[in-house]
């Protein structure tokens, strides 16, 4: 399950980096409409990572706490980028502010993959 937790992590970080990426192509004006379902994708899979997450932590496995901390903190950008972005703001507005919380939420994702990978037991 360890190696399942990986690969899935590895998919949520190109998911995340992808949609960060069709956002930014949206602030030129061109709009992607694939942004929003890549970023659903990402969000699932996140969410499968989270229960593997809990199954490794059932099954004795740990990591350091920083590894959970940045995990929980991931919710923040991906909350604000489904809930509060998308009604607060529309047209370049809000594919900027798409754009900067789904960098967020990539940059938490890279750094929780990071000390997982360095700090696993």
């Amino acid at each position: 399950m360890k190696d399942i937790h990986m690969y899935v992590g590895t998919a949520v970080l190109v998911l995340f980096l992808a949609a960060t990426i069709i956002y930014a192509i949206g602030i030129a004006g061109r709009t992607i409409a694939a942004g929003k379902y890549v970023s659903y994708l990402a969000s699932l899979f996140l969410v499968i990572q989270y229960l593997l997450g809990i199954g490794l932590l059932a099954s004795g496995k740990r990591n350091v706490i920083l590894h959970y901390i940045f995990a929980l903190i991931v919710l923040i950008p991906v909350g604000m980028e489904h809930g509060y972005v998308r009604k607060r703001f529309s047209g370049r507005e809000q594919a900027i502010n798409l754009t900067l919380v789904s960098a967020a939420a990539t940059i938490l994702v890279l750094v929780t993959y990071l000390i997982g990978q360095n700090n696993a037991t």
